[in-house]
């Protein structure tokens, strides 16, 4: 279970301003919420062996392949009970953003970047790029592309770097945040 807690930890604080995480939560809610919101992911995804980390789990992405992007959306369902104590509309601003994430994902197999994240006080040592380049290999090696989505402008030439294309700038329903989402062919 420490790996878990070490994992959720190092995902709330590289995730805690961003305004995909945020948006659909509860305003006051802050790390603990963000570390309880990826414990409960986690528990999915290292089910299905999803998970890579680096450093004692101080970076870690979670790149999920064909199979595991297909259920992508049956893992968001069963997050949303989980997720709805964070919220406070119980959960249906996050439940309208999850489905428009997931009506974006491209209906062919790929290889989808969920999540990557290091811990604030390791950034900029270059293991989020090690991850983002594991996974584009397996891409590679299997002939597919790969895809993601980001809320931070920052982040799109960073992810520019390692090829990935804009295919879509959109502003998420509801008054959500913008969304970029990328692919690597």
């Amino acid at each position: 279970m420490r790996q878990i807690d070490q994992l959720a930890d190092t995902y709330a604080r590289a995730f805690v301003d961003d305004p995909m995480i945020r948006w659909p939560m509860t305003p006051s809610a802050g790390l603990s919420e963000c570390t309880a919101l990826f414990r409960i992911l986690l528990e999915s995804y290292l089910e299905l062996g999803v998970v890579w980390q680096l450093g004692d789990c101080v970076a870690t992405a979670s790149w999920l392949p064909p199979a595991a992007t297909a259920k992508f959306a049956d893992i968001d369902l069963a997050m949303r009970s989980h997720v709805k104590v964070f919220t406070v509309d119980d959960g249906r601003r996050y439940g309208q953003f999850w489905d428009w994430i997931t009506s974006k994902l491209p209906d062919e197999p790929c290889w989808f970047l969920d999540m990557i994240a290091v811990h604030p006080d390791h950034q900029g040592q270059g293991m989020g790029g090690e991850l983002i380049a594991h996974g584009l290999d397996l891409a590679r090696a299997a002939g597919l592309p790969a895809v993601l989505e980001t809320s931070q402008h920052r982040n799109v030439g960073y992810y520019q770097r390692f090829g990935f294309d804009v295919v879509a700038e959109e502003q998420a329903p509801d008054g959500g945040p913008m969304i970029w989402f990328m692919r690597h062919s």
